[in-house]
């Protein structure tokens, strides 16, 4: 299984940086196939973060990339590039147009995360939900916003409270357990 984060995610990033690197000096069959490579590896990795994390630029480099990687396959066998030999700068479009697209989305939507999904670690659906402890470049602030939702003066002005007020319990749940009970935040509202 792919790392999530630590060195372990940096040295997986190194790697793909240095098949990078390495391509352009070798003969052109070579360049293509550790190009592909590349980009098949950062596909996995996205494809692997999006199912835990449901990131939004993840759609766009798993599916970038994975492209990439099929079309420098094919160029490999082929003996040479079909785009003029900017597979690497494709590789960054990808990137740049999958930051562009998170970008877009947190400001449409008020998250990084792209619904809810079989991800092991997303925490809650829609507008103000963020996946947390998905690896680099995970949304962390909720993890300050749960902990400041005990009083009532931070929860989310309007609708999003529930009718029956901030301080009661979650349905299905008993208020007579051993420690003091907080609130539950509403993950739904904006």
């Amino acid at each position: 299984m792919l790392p999530r984060t630590g060195w372990a995610a940096a040295l997986y990033c190194a790697i793909v940086i240095a098949l990078l690197n390495l391509a352009p000096h070798l003969p052109e069959r070579g360049n293509l196939a550790v190009d592909g490579l590349a980009a098949l590896a950062a596909a996995a990795w996205c494809g692997l973060n999006f199912w835990r994390c449901r990131h939004a630029h993840c759609v766009v480099t798993s599916t970038g990339w994975a492209a990439l990687s099929i079309l420098a396959f094919t160029e490999a066998a082929l003996g040479r590039s079909l785009i003029g030999g900017y597979e690497q700068p494709v590789f960054l479009a990808v990137l740049a147009a999958a930051v562009v697209f998170e970008v877009a989305w947190r400001l449409a939507r008020g998250s990084k995360a792209i619904g809810c999904g079989g991800g092991i670690s997303a925490i809650g659906c829609g507008s103000g939900s963020n996946a947390i402890g998905c690896g680099p470049g995970a949304d962390h602030e909720l993890i300050g916003d749960l902990a400041s939702y005990p009083e009532p003066a931070v929860l989310p002005a309007g609708p999003a409270s529930s009718p029956a007020g901030p301080s009661s319990p979650p349905s299905g749940s008993s208020s007579s357990s051993a420690g003091p009970s907080s609130p539950t935040p509403n993950m739904d509202s904006p």
